[in-house]
């Protein structure tokens, strides 16, 4: 009987003979398939037996499977039984590279329809056809294998002869591929519970759950493998109610059969925290819940739960209180006040120093707006600033100390010093500010500046005072002195003229002497006189007494000196500033003397703007030589002082010719006199 003849046998469904002397039929071929996909211990086992009585039923020679068992995996390829014949071509689709993703099998796979080809030696499509020659195959017969619309396997066979297409040969041979479909079905759902139990049991490991079931009828107690090994127990020791109770802590024990109790008598689930002690001595914190299963009659027959190792976050949680506890302790002994705001402005931190600052307690304003704490008119402007930091994150006073003005609980108002962080928890913003009362500071600061005003105000009364004692001083030795040696030196000239005739030989000489040291006395008066008061001050201006001052300081020095009076008619200073002025003058000239080692000075004034400004400048070593010299001297001090009673300023520059540029200036608008 030929291939052909068998095949029409077959699809006939009428009783054969296979060539193992078996009798044939369709209906059998469907009921063997089915039992072989149900009863098959893995989708090897089925596709062989389903390989080999297809072809019995048949009488196709040579048959493969090509079968996807993972979705995303590779094709696998299970062979059929056959003779040596077809050597050549088990070798072309095992071992030479055959991509089952082409041709005929290719395009079953991605159809899902059934294909027959009557002679592969006159298809094109067919991929082997370079080895058509070698393969003794003619007709060609490949169909899907299904499962849940998916094709998951294709089966091809090949007959020694050319064989016409048979519709209901194609019909039960779609049969087959869904009842070999569900093989794999079952397979894949059967990875994908051993997957998810894996990644189950994986994750109570790592989370340190367990799972167990307890029946108060029969006593009975089973744990899972992970709660053996979160207890610290070997599970071939076996568990029971008492040793489980045993393993809580004894601090614990009672409260835990409390809940147990309670759980039963009410029926509902239970949650609960205990500690447990394993064999190590270790003690672990557990989180316990449990479910109640009853009957019809209300009786509890099955208590079923979980536990988990919550050991890290309660000791998480211990080290916060403690690090709390630390920070409450620090906080609460700074002397500052500490206060803590979210981004909503309202209080969550106090320390018992802002208690003291303020005057509320933490109980009054926690969760209050910052607001009671400051005056009513900074009330927009912190609003804005919260508004500000929450939209643009822009914080304009973070790293910052400000002075500012505080509230209290009694309503006075203060000088606060404030210092501010920030920091982020849980996406939310929050600000710290360190503050500190400044009453006593201020009010220190406040006396420290009276009593330098005093100090001041009683430095310029003292000059003031030593002018015009210099003044009186200066008066009297020009009147008194020169009144006197002007009448002696009249008186000496008289002598002189009433001397004899034969005597003036003999006191000439003595009389010249007398005379020249009268002037040399008359000399040194005016120049005391001078020194202590110029009389050109008085009676000239500032003009003049500069000018003429600078002409003294030439003819003593030998520096060469120019004087320019740029004020166009007079400085407009009262005449204690102009006797500050010109000792500022004399103090300056006197510095070039001593440290500017200078070949020439000029020296100008001029009115600018309402201020009286006199300009010094010298050509010599410049103020980066001198400049030790000038902030240690008292000189530069005193003048500093003679100015400060009208807002004088005296500035010490590099002069661009390499020297020094004192710049002086004093509002003449002020009038200040002291």
């Amino acid at each position: 009987m030929t291939d052909a003849d068998t095949l029409m046998e077959g699809a006939d469904a009428k009783p054969s003979v296979g060539q193992d002397g078996r009798r044939l039929d369709r209906v059998r071929l469907l009921r063997d398939v089915a039992i072989a996909a149900n009863e098959a211990h893995s989708v090897q086992d089925a596709f062989e037996f389903a390989l080999r009585v297809i072809g019995e039923f048949t009488g196709w020679r040579v048959g493969h499977a090509f079968v996807k068992e993972d979705p995303d995996g590779p094709v696998k390829v299970i062979l059929g039984p056959m003779d040596e014949r077809y050597e050549v071509i088990r070798r072309a689709t095992v071992e030479g590279g055959f991509d089952p993703t082409t041709g005929l099998i290719g395009r079953v796979f991605e159809s899902g329809v059934a294909e027959w080809i009557p002679d592969v030696r006159e298809d094109p499509r067919f991929m082997r056809n370079d080895l058509v020659g070698q393969l003794n195959v003619g007709a060609a017969i490949s169909f899907p294998v299904m499962a849940q619309n998916e094709v998951v396997a294709v089966m091809d066979f090949f007959a020694a002869e050319v064989i016409p297409p048979n519709t209901r040969l194609l019909d039960t041979m779609t049969i087959v591929g869904t009842q070999l479909g569900r093989v794999i079905e079952r397979e894949r759902v059967r990875h994908q519970l051993l997957d998810r139990d894996r990644k189950l049991l994986a994750a109570q490991r790592i989370a340190g759950l367990g799972y167990w079931e307890w029946s108060p009828v029969t006593g009975r107690l089973h744990w899972t493998d992970q709660l053996f090994e979160l207890y610290g127990l070997d599970p071939s020791d076996g568990i029971d109610y008492e040793k489980y109770l045993s393993c809580i802590h004894e601090d614990d024990r009672g409260g835990m059969m409390s809940v147990i109790e309670k759980a039963m008598g009410d029926h509902r689930s239970y949650s609960h925290v205990h500690r447990i002690v394993r064999p190590d001595g270790s003690v672990r914190y557990i989180q316990g819940n449990g479910t109640v299963d009853v009957d019809e009659d209300g009786q509890v027959v099955r208590m079923s739960g979980t536990a988990l190792d919550i050991t890290r976050l309660k000791n998480a949680e211990l080290e916060v209180r403690l690090a709390e506890e630390r920070t409450r302790a620090l906080t609460d002994s700074a002397v500052e006040a500490i206060v803590t705001i979210d981004d909503a402005g309202c209080i969550v931190g106090w320390n018992e120093s802002a208690t003291r600052i303020f005057g509320y307690e933490l109980e009054e304003i926690e969760g209050e707006s910052l607001t009671r704490m400051m005056p009513d008119r900074y009330h927009n402007a912190h609003t804005a600033g919260l508004y500000r930091a929450a939209t643009s994150g822009e914080h304009k006073l973070i790293g910052k100390t400000i002075e500012i003005v505080g509230r209290r609980k009694s309503g006075e108002e203060f000088p606060i010093e404030l210092s501010l962080s920030t920091w982020e928890v849980g996406g939310r913003s929050y600000f710290g500010g360190i503050i500190r009362d400044i009453s006593e500071r201020k009010r220190v600061e406040a006396e420290l500046v009276e009593k330098s005003e005093q100090l001041r105000r009683l430095a310029a009364r003292l000059q003031k005072v030593r002018e015009e004692e210099r003044s009186r001083l200066s008066r009297e030795v020009h009147d008194l002195l020169g009144q006197a040696l002007t009448g002696l030196r009249m008186d000496v000239a008289m002598i002189e003229r009433l001397v004899p005739e034969q005597l003036i030989d003999t006191l000439r000489s003595r009389l010249d002497t007398m005379k020249d040291g009268i002037d040399e006395t008359v000399h040194v008066v005016r120049r005391i006189s001078s020194d202590l008061r110029p009389g050109v001050l008085d009676d000239l201006g500032i003009e003049a007494a500069l000018e003429w001052e600078m002409m003294k300081y030439q003819h003593r020095t030998g520096v060469a000196c120019n004087f320019d009076d740029l004020t166009d008619g007079g400085g407009g200073l009262d005449a204690n500033q102009s006797t500050a002025v010109f000792r500022v003058f004399q103090e300056l000239l006197t510095n070039v003397a001593r440290h500017a080692d200078a070949s020439s000075v000029t020296a100008s004034i001029e009115r600018e703007n309402g201020e009286f400004v006199m300009v010094v400048e010298d050509d010599g070593v410049g103020i980066g030589k001198s400049v030790n010299a000038l902030s240690s001297s008292l000189g530069v001090l005193g003048m500093r002082e003679r100015l400060a009673p009208w807002g004088g300023e005296i500035e010490f520059l590099d002069a661009p010719s390499g020297g020094t540029r004192v710049v002086v200036t004093l509002p003449t608008e002020s009038g200040n006199n002291v």
